[in-house]
């Protein structure tokens, strides 16, 4: 399904109290949407995704092919989002996505979904590469 970055989601957006539960059914257009602005580099990677993104040496075909082949296994409206030097500081719902690369290797993906001029944006917000441990595997 296409959405129109302006219409649906947004309408939502506005309705909304952005708790992940709300966002979790919209996942399938969401990803769609990011899709798109990957293709159209309109995806921000955020200072800390791109240092640690050269620290681990994953490249944004990786981070791509990691969110559009899987779901997210946690969600957190604004405010909620746990990790960081700063937690609960999101001002945006966040989207944590596992998933193997294309080599194997298990990473992990936290997607910001913004809103900015009556459209919506995706900000990688970091990349993490996670063992078997790791609560994104086994969550």
């Amino acid at each position: 399904m296409h959405i129109d970055e302006r219409d649906p989601l947004l309408r939502v957006w506005r309705r909304a109290r952005l708790m992940s539960q709300s966002w979790q059914e919209y996942w399938d257009e969401l990803v769609d949407l990011l899709a798109r602005h990957f293709d159209k580099k309109l995806v921000i990677f955020s200072p800390h995704a791109t240092v640690r993104m050269a620290e681990r040496n994953i490249g944004r075909r990786v981070v791509r092919f990691v969110v559009e082949r899987n779901v997210p296994r946690e969600m957190y409206g604004k405010f909620e989002y746990p990790h960081g030097a700063t937690p609960y500081t999101n001002a945006h719902p966040v989207f944590s996505v596992t998933g193997q690369d294309m080599n194997g290797r298990w990473i992990t993906v936290a997607v910001a979904v913004m809103k900015r001029a009556e459209k919506l944006r995706f900000k990688i917000v970091t990349v993490i590469v996670v063992d078997e441990k790791s609560r994104h595997r086994n969550g």
